[in-house]
């Protein structure tokens, strides 16, 4: 007589909705029937769908997770500590931003508080002439003339504070070029004059490679020196090249090892080009560290960048700006996706 297999066992303990099979391989591997580590898990699985995490930060979650399933350590300590690293993960970019923006912050403040020290000086300066000169001279016309004169002086000073408080307000601190506000400024006046105009205007997202594995190898201060010499680079051949095209390019910073670069008047062929050409003066760069004295420490080291390319497209008729900073990051994403130093273009 043959017999039959027996019917499945219906779950009754599994409190998370997924398939059978997932289920089963879940217990295979000791996962609890919980629903906070089969979220766990499930948010690891699907960790393609979301696009506002870099590769490095999925494929540092995904090592979290799998680190856990490998040792089968489900306690609620080991879930507490893998909640919190993910969410370190997470939020770097966000808390190196702001940190970047409170260094800007506290520079500003700074600037300001020398500008008003020397103005204070000079206008005790102001005081001290003006009652000189009423005392000295006798003709009206003199001393109005001198008067007026020392007003001048202090207001030019006036003008020039304000000048140096604007370009501090748009110049990223660190690497002294443009810096988000700047860049989103430029952007929408960019994309109007292009759409009026109806010339291309194309950008080049541009991110360090494994920058963050570079600061853990070196330090933060090291790091920083990479960043600087990166956006020189980029400043260098923007200049050269928009030289060449008689056109001005736009370098800024727009976050973290994150840089862009709005081309106007360039098509997508000739952004990709570009693009290619910073990629190649980065990649074959020989960086230098260098001490607190300037004494060389190491040399020849090597970095590499990722280059996402997009152009203005006439289909983007709500916050074309934005959207075309969007599909630059999806071309930088592909091109992280494809191996890194490589430049991926955005296609509509």
């Amino acid at each position: 007589m043959t017999q039959k297999n027996p019917p499945p066992v219906k779950r009754e303990k599994c409190v998370f909705s997924c398939t059978d099979r997932l289920c089963q391989t879940l217990d295979q591997i000791g996962v609890p029937e919980d629903e906070k580590w089969r979220s766990l898990i499930l948010y690891m699985r699907s960790l393609n769908d979301y696009d506002t995490l870099a590769p490095e930060q999925k494929s540092e979650i995904q090592s979290e997770v799998l680190g856990i399933l490998k040792v089968r350590d489900f306690s609620a300590e080991r879930y507490r500590a893998a909640v919190s690293r993910i969410e370190e993960i997470v939020s770097a970019p966000y808390r190196r931003r702001l940190e970047a923006a409170l260094n800007e912050a506290t520079r500003a403040v700074s600037e300001f508080e020398r500008m008003v020290k020397a103005r204070k000086k000079d206008v005790q300066q102001l005081e001290n002439t003006a009652i000189d000169t009423v005392l000295r001279e006798k003709e009206p016309e003199a001393i109005v003339s001198r008067l007026k004169s020392l007003f001048s002086e202090v207001i030019a000073a006036l003008d020039q504070d304000t000048e140096v408080l604007v370009k501090m307000s748009r110049t990223d601190a660190l690497t002294s070029l443009n810096n988000r506000r700047a860049l989103d400024a430029y952007l929408e006046e960019a994309v109007a004059a292009a759409q009026a105009g109806g010339h291309p205007l194309s950008l080049l997202m541009i991110d360090i490679d494994l920058f963050k594995a570079f600061n853990d190898h070196y330090g933060h201060l090291i790091g920083d020196q990479a960043l600087v010499t990166v956006a020189r680079i980029i400043a260098e051949q923007a200049g050269e090249a928009g030289a060449a095209a008689a056109q001005e390019y736009f370098p800024a910073r727009f976050g973290g090892e994150e840089f862009c670069l709005v081309l106007p008047g360039r098509n997508l062929g000739e952004a990709r080009e570009l693009a290619e050409a910073v990629r190649h003066l980065i990649e074959s760069f020989n960086f230098v560290i260098r001490g607190s004295d300037g004494r060389v420490v190491e040399s020849g080291i090597k970095m590499t960048v990722s280059v996402g390319v997009a152009m203005l497209s006439e289909a983007w008729s709500s916050s074309p700006a934005e959207s075309l900073i969007n599909a630059a990051d999806m071309a930088l994403y592909q091109a992280k996706h494809l191996g890194r130093n490589r430049v991926s273009v955005f296609e509509d």
